[in-house]
């Protein structure tokens, strides 16, 4: 008697294998297979099962799927069975665990290969040895799955310019795979993990379950029916629960479910992994909400999406509620952002909940008992920010509240979208949970809540007919194509905001393509006159960071400044008393037309064949269009008033 091996291999099929054979018979070590527990389990596998192992092989219809039609068992009408029974004997009677070669699969050392049993095998059965060596010999992979031989095209999987040195023993132990052999995406399941005492567990169980099943066909003749397939969800379930049950170490486990067939032109294999950190993830849900978790990992229609986006750390459409489908529970929903680490703005969607329920009328009830009412089919945009405009003048929303739900508070100019809070407010809705307090805010330090204390304190400080001028009450709040006047803030800058200069303010109104977006800005004021707040911050504390400018950009700014720098040179250069500076730049304030556009273009055309005339080459392209070809002139005109008030103001000082 002899042991086989001491340890477990690097190869999982071979890993499977033993464990199969561990299982059967029912030992507690692997180490504890020898020659004889290999000879009294090919007469008689187990006392569940008291059949050879060839007839039972003969009869398992996943037999052909591990080891192809091709091998003496299934191809050989006159000596396939005596080859088959022949040969795993002597192989394990001539077993041998040294020798100058080496298995590839194993690390087992042997001198007598697969080919000398086989020619042996044939011999000992009358073939005369001549004929026998123009048998096929080789290992191939009708004796273990999907290896390359150099026998046939058909069994040369892939192709291959020398054999493996493979331990003849490793072919006796495969022939146990069958009884752990579950159907996998049209395959044979492998389990394969780091963590060897939960894959022995889970090969146990999976052995254990398909003896119950092999006994009650066995003693009639039928072939033994694959078993049933189930879908990664399923195994993964499985896993999570014998991990838990067999106490095993697995706190660095990863698994990997092979799903691999071996027979005929269709062979293949295919690995599903499933690394460490979505295992914990899963056992940490599963903790939580078991029964929850299995019914999602249990149903095909959930689970592969679940598992993807668990993984990914992405938003799973799942958790939402849909036609026929009433979602996850509020508790599992928010297990799930902390399992996959993103911090969703839950508390502060509890809120507007309730602030829907509060405030809707009738009418938003078609919207709001959509389960999709949060798509942009539906308008939920001006659904919400009508029902927060009308909690805003009840003291209900503010300013910040809305800052805090924007989907970028740090990004300029203001952008209003926050599609990203949408899905969460309605599914707190549709629980029916809200909560009745605002949640802490903290929006003091974003570009927003800055942007907004900064202009608010300009029209505080401004006169009452600058002020009237911005108009922002009349902002139609909540609708992308109201008819606000894009120079609504112009006046106010140019008089208040010239220090800062149009390289620092135009980043704050003007996008990186060039349009100039205030809608952010209007809604977000006008929120704040709704309902004012404090802003607790000073004028003079108020900063923003200096935004970098594309090159092309600078350029076109830089060319504008300097245009009105000529064109204030060339109308002083006959003023002799510096102290009538300020009076030539207000005269040329009042020169320029205030509100007709054509009558703009004229003082426009004939300030530059002015400049033109006097020597300054200027062309209108390099004004009053963008970098990207666009018509911009007003952008121009702001540019020429605010440099010339930045004149002005500064001749007042010096003066």
């Amino acid at each position: 008697m002899m042991n086989i091996i001491s340890h477990y291999t690097g190869n999982p099929m071979v890993n499977n294998a033993l464990m199969t054979i561990k299982a059967l018979a029912g030992l507690d070590d692997v180490r504890d297979i020898t020659t004889d527990v290999l000879r009294t389990m090919m007469r008689r596998v187990c006392d569940e099962l008291p059949y050879s192992l060839m007839s039972l092989n003969l009869r398992f219809k996943s037999y052909t799927m591990l080891f192809t039609r091709n091998g003496p068992l299934y191809n050989d009408k006159k000596l396939g069975q005596k080859i088959y029974e022949t040969l795993l004997r002597k192989i394990v009677d001539g077993f041998e665990a040294e020798g100058d070669k080496q298995c590839n699969l194993t690390g087992l050392h042997y001198t007598k290969t697969f080919s000398d049993f086989m020619l042996e095998t044939l011999v000992s059965l009358g073939v005369p040895e001549k004929e026998a060596k123009k048998k096929d010999l080789t290992l191939n992979r009708c004796w273990f799955p999907l290896l390359g031989g150099l026998g046939s095209d058909a069994q040369s999987l892939p192709m291959a310019r020398e054999t493996y040195n493979v331990h003849p023993i490793c072919v006796v132990l495969l022939q146990f795979l069958p009884f752990c052999a579950y159907i996998y995406k049209k395959g044979i399941l492998l389990v394969d993990s780091t963590a060897l005492e939960f894959c022995e567990e889970f090969v146990k169980e999976k052995v254990e379950n398909l003896i119950e099943k092999v006994k009650e066909v066995v003693t009639t003749n039928d072939p033994i029916e694959n078993m049933k397939g189930a879908t990664k969800g399923n195994y993964i379930l499985e896993a999570l629960e014998v991990m838990e049950r067999c106490k095993a170490d697995c706190e660095y486990a990863d698994v990997n479910l092979w799903s691999f067939s071996n027979s005929g032109a269709g062979a293949s294999c295919s690995i599903d992994r499933v690394p460490n950190e979505l295992l914990r993830r899963l056992a940490l849900l599963r903790k939580r909400h078991k029964g929850e978790l299995t019914h999602i990992l249990n149903t095909p229609a959930l689970s592969s999406s679940f598992l993807e986006c668990l993984s990914d750390n992405r938003e799973w459409s799942g958790l939402y509620p849909a036609k026929k489908y009433e979602g996850v529970s509020v508790e599992f929903f928010e297990s799930y952002w902390n399992a996959i680490h993103q911090e969703k703005k839950t508390a502060m969607a509890q809120y507007i909940s309730g602030l829907i329920m509060k405030y809707k009328d009738a009418k938003d009830d078609a919207v709001l008992s959509k389960t999709d009412a949060y798509d942009a089919k539906n308008d939920y945009t001006s659904l919400l920010n009508r029902i927060l405009w009308r909690a805003t003048g009840k003291g209900d929303w503010s300013m910040s509240c809305q800052i805090a739900i924007l989907d970028d508070p740090e990004s300029l100019p203001i952008s209003y979208r926050c599609f990203q809070i949408y899905k969460l407010v309605h599914f707190y809705y549709q629980k029916g949970v809200f909560i009745s307090d605002c949640p802490p805010l903290n929006v003091k330090n974003t570009m927003a809540f800055r942007f907004c204390a900064k202009m608010i304190h300009l029209m505080e400080s401004s006169s009452d007919y600058l002020r009237e001028k911005v108009r922002i009450p009349e902002f139609r709040y909540g609708e992308q194509t109201n008819d606000v006047d894009p120079s609504v803030f112009d006046k106010l800058l140019i008089e208040n905001a010239w220090k800062d200069g149009f390289y620092r303010l135009y980043p704050l109104f003007y996008t990186t393509n060039g349009k100039k977006n205030i809608y952010g800005i209007c809604a977000l004021l006008r929120l704040y006159y709704g309902n004012r707040e404090d802003l607790a911050l000073e004028e003079d504390n108020i900063e923003f960071p200096v935004q970098p400018l594309d090159a092309d950009i600078k350029k076109w700014l830089d060319c504008m400044n300097e245009f009105t720098c000529q064109y204030v040179a060339y109308r002083f250069q006959d003023a002799v008393d510096r102290s009538k500076y300020v009076t030539l730049c207000n005269k040329i304030k009042r020169s320029i037309p205030r509100n007709d556009l054509r009558l703009q273009m004229i003082w426009f055309y004939s300030i530059l064949q002015r400049l033109n005339e006097s020597g300054k080459e200027w062309n209108e392209y390099d004004l009053i269009y963008d970098p990207w070809g666009n018509y911009a002139f007003k952008t121009f005109l702001f540019a020429f008033r605010l440099k010339l008030n930045e004149i002005s103001s500064n001749d007042i000082v010096n003066n």
